[in-house]
């Protein structure tokens, strides 16, 4: 493995550059800086301004909505704007984030609560809550639950491609790779 130190803040380990990690003990004053989780999340839920029905069979709309900010579901027929799918995904991400805090008992990252917020923004904060992902992630093991990103990749009773894909994004985030989009 080769390590090479580019400054106080930055490392490089076989010439992937690691975005340094952010820790603070109190979430509520956490960092809230959504760019990776917002790039993340756009690039594999695309935008869709009419609803379809998901690998899943769950009606979608805009960034991967299945329910909207008032408690509607999705139904078919109905459309939507970018702009108000940006609002509804960024409502969604918000109650995901506070979904999952409930559950974590460790310090975590920027990087490390974003990638989870993704996770949970595709699987849902139950689904989240009783994962081995979380169970191995309290006990502090980071690799060990970065591992786990790589059982979710069924959708539908089927392995699928884009969820192998957005899990590996996942996990690269949550490791704090710079080249966590590049898969």
């Amino acid at each position: 493995m080769l390590i090479e130190v580019i400054d106080s803040k930055n490392i490089k380990i076989n010439g992937v550059l690691f975005i340094p990690a952010i820790l603070e003990s109190n979430n509520e004053n956490k960092n809230k800086n959504n760019d990776n989780l917002i790039k993340l999340v756009t690039q594999f839920e695309g935008f869709f301004d009419k609803a379809y029905k998901c690998p899943a069979g769950v009606w979608t709309i805009g960034y991967g909505t299945t329910v909207y900010s008032n408690g509607q579901k999705v139904n078919p027929g109905e459309t939507i704007t970018r702009e108000q799918a940006y609002n509804e995904m960024n409502h969604e991400l918000d109650e995901k984030r506070k979904g999952i805090l409930k559950y974590v008992k460790v310090p975590l990252s920027n990087n490390e609560e974003q990638a989870l917020v993704s996770f949970a923004y595709n699987v849902g904060v139950g689904a989240f809550a009783g994962s081995s992902l979380l169970k191995k992630l309290n006990t502090g093991d980071k690799l060990a639950t970065a591992k786990e990103f790589d059982k979710w990749v069924f959708g539908g009773g089927k392995k699928l491609r884009g969820l192998v894909r957005r899990r590996e994004s996942e996990k690269r985030l949550f490791l704090g790779r710079e080249d966590f989009l590049n898969v």
